[in-house]
């Protein structure tokens, strides 16, 4: 009886592994002026693409249209204030079983910061100096030599 439950266990087991797994948006590390854009693309359909800032729960963001998106894609953030920006996408779907599953992927973190500022010009060189001398000659004339 025992050999008869390796397979039925077997089973079960492959049926829980997420097979579903979704892939983590991409988007740039850092931005200064506010506009950017996250993609992505994965064999997926019926995601919703979310968005936190600085850490407090966010809002869903609905690129091309609304709810779901599609499997690949692009947001374009435009104009956003200084601060940090975290984007996951939400997969939700049932299985064979009729359970229903939420998928969500690693998240892709952008921090939006002021423009840094043009550097200063660098110092134009100082002019040549030369050196004057007056004196007075033996006869009390005032004489200016430069060297």
């Amino acid at each position: 009886m025992n050999n008869v439950l390796k397979p039925v266990v077997l089973a079960l087991s492959l049926a829980s592994l997420d097979i579903y797994a979704v892939s983590a948006p991409t988007a740039p590390s850092s931005d200064d002026d506010g506009n950017f854009t996250v993609s992505w693309s994965t064999s997926e359909s019926g995601l919703i693409i979310f968005e936190e800032y600085n850490s407090n729960q966010g809002t869903w963001v609905y690129p091309l249209g609304g709810y779901p998106v599609s499997a690949s894609g692009t947001y374009n953030a435009v104009s956003y204030p200084q601060g940090q920006y975290k984007y996951r996408l939400r997969h939700v779907y049932w299985d064979p079983m009729g359970n229903t599953h939420n998928e969500l992927s690693d998240e892709a973190i952008v921090t939006v910061g002021n423009p840094v500022p043009a550097p200063e010009p660098a110092p134009s060189p100082e002019p040549e100096r030369q050196t004057v001398y007056i004196y007075t000659d033996i006869l009390g004339s005032a004489v200016a030599e430069s060297k």
